[in-house]
């Protein structure tokens, strides 16, 4: 049933007629079934809009005839409930239905905004093959390393994917078995060798290597500019590699290295200081240097008779240097001193190829920041080459 709210009479009579109406009806037609009962707790409350008043003297005529409004409940909602109207049992009741509207006026209007109450649920219903949203997202940064991971060494192996007939076999033939590298980690303080199960934790440890530990410096290699060799045509460019490193904090980019003869290239930046370790062919030979960040004071690490020293990477206390060198004939894991001293092997001796190592110092990937690009060396536009 439809429930509005009956209108409150203007004066005592009408008060006294409608309750001798609905007497009458009463004593003639009988009750009707739908409104005799009243549960204890309503299921529901009926509420309609009081009219806004037109003037503050008409409001406080309101207030005093009406009484003031009932709070609603701390937990009431506005949306009017509303049910469905019974089908009369029989006439009488039908009858006093048109009664009551005769003297109580008829139901008052819903309002436009009317909605009916409906529950709220706890899970919406998705389309299980539902397309993702095409919303711009920025690139992945690489995630967090293992806490596990700090402090050991992890590096590159050929240990994997050929027997030690085949490699025999492919060393009579002056060739290289096929094996694909795959990482391995060790342990410095406890000899323990281990074996990863994916090559993601290597490539963040490693791109990390290249930053200050204060996320400032970024150290890279670069084709070093303005030098050049003077020729009866003119001068010509030479294609000379060096380390630079950018600072973040300024966007500046700034030379390290500017060797006489030969390149530089895998600069690692010192955990504890802005020193840089990096390879260098100065020497004729790819050898371990350490630099300060600003250029001075480079220090030559090896000196090697053989062929190479490379990759080197600095302990998280600063203050020894691993690296791989083939001096013994094949790839080996190296450490020393960082001035160069205590030269001697990772691990024991063998017959594999163990390379590129990277000591890990910290959870933390690199940062995602981007260099920007270096206003002496971008051409303005419309200049003609």
């Amino acid at each position: 049933m439809a429930v509005t709210a009956t209108p409150i009479p203007d004066n005592s009579a009408t008060a006294a007629a409608m309750s001798q109406i609905a007497t009458a009806i009463a004593l003639t037609t009988g009750e009707p079934p739908a409104i005799v009962t009243a549960t204890p707790t309503p299921p529901y409350v009926i509420i309609t809009s009081t009219p806004t008043a037109e003037n503050l003297a008409t409001a406080v005529v309101q207030a005093l005839q009406n009484g003031l409004a009932t709070p609603l409940p701390e937990n009431w909602v506005t949306p009017v409930v509303v049910t469905i109207t019974p089908t009369p049992e029989n006439t009488a009741t039908a009858e006093y239905y048109q009664a009551a509207a005769l003297t109580t006026g008829t139901p008052t209007p819903a309002p436009a905004n009317l909605q009916t109450a409906t529950a709220t649920s706890v899970a919406v219903a998705v389309d299980p093959f539902a397309e993702p949203t095409t919303t711009a997202t920025p690139s992945p940064t690489p995630p967090a390393l293992p806490e596990s991971l700090v402090g050991k060494i992890i590096f590159v192996s050929d240990r994997e994917g050929a027997t030690d007939e085949e490699r025999t076999r492919a060393d009579r033939l002056g060739v290289k078995p096929e094996v694909i590298p795959a990482p391995y980690v060790f342990d410095p303080a406890t000899g323990e060798l281990a074996r990863l199960t994916d090559i993601w934790p290597y490539q963040v440890a490693v791109a990390r290597d290249a930053w200050s530990a204060d996320e400032q410096f970024q150290a890279y290699v670069k084709q070093l500019l303005w030098t050049n060799v003077r020729t009866p045509g003119g001068n010509v460019a030479t294609e000379k590699y060096a380390v630079h490193y950018y600072d973040f904090t300024y966007n500046v980019e700034r030379v390290v290295t500017n060797f006489g003869a030969g390149i530089a290239y895998d600069p690692v930046w010192s955990p504890t200081s802005n020193e840089i370790a990096l390879v260098a062919t100065e020497s004729g030979n790819d050898e371990i240097w350490r630099i300060n960040h600003d250029g001075s004071e480079p220090v030559q690490l090896t000196h090697n008779s053989w062929e190479w020293d490379k990759h080197p990477t600095w302990s998280p206390d600063g203050q020894q240097i691993v690296f791989y060198s083939n001096r013994t004939g094949n790839n080996q894991i190296w450490m020393m001193n960082k001035d160069g001293s205590d030269q001697r092997l990772l691990m024991a001796a063998n017959p594999y190829n163990d390379f590129d190592p990277v000591w890990v110092k910290t959870v933390n990937p690199a940062p995602p920041l981007e260099r920007l690009p270096d206003w002496r060396f971008v051409k303005p536009e419309g200049e003609s080459p």
